[in-house]
């Protein structure tokens, strides 16, 4: 299994967070015109969301929803899966029919 570090995590986060801020300024702009207040909420956008992740990430620890322990991980990952055999077939196929047009009418 591969994971990704943290420091490309971090590097992830920060280039959403910069696209989207992007985004929200352009948003506001072409509705108002206005450079200056389109930074100052695209700014704001970053602070807010910021804390509501932060609120966000906090409410969610104290869900047990999804949790797994850490003996739990470790039997499934030491775990080995086995493929399932697949039965051979018994059953005769037939050629395909030919691609050639044939009549009702026509005798070989």
């Amino acid at each position: 299994m591969i994971q990704e570090s943290s420091g490309r995590s971090i590097a992830k986060a920060g280039s959403w967070r910069v696209v989207a801020s992007i985004a929200t300024i352009l948003l506001v702009y072409s509705f108002t015109g206005e450079v200056k207040i389109a930074v100052t909420i695209g700014l704001l956008e970053v602070v807010v969301k910021l804390l509501l992740f932060y609120a966000h990430e906090r409410a969610w620890n104290k869900i047990s929803f999804g949790r797994v322990s850490d003996e739990k991980v470790a039997a499934d990952e030491s775990a080995t899966v086995v493929p399932a055999a697949v039965p051979p077939t018994t059953e005769k196929t037939s050629p395909p029919p030919s691609l050639a047009p044939q009549s009702a009418h026509s005798k070989a």
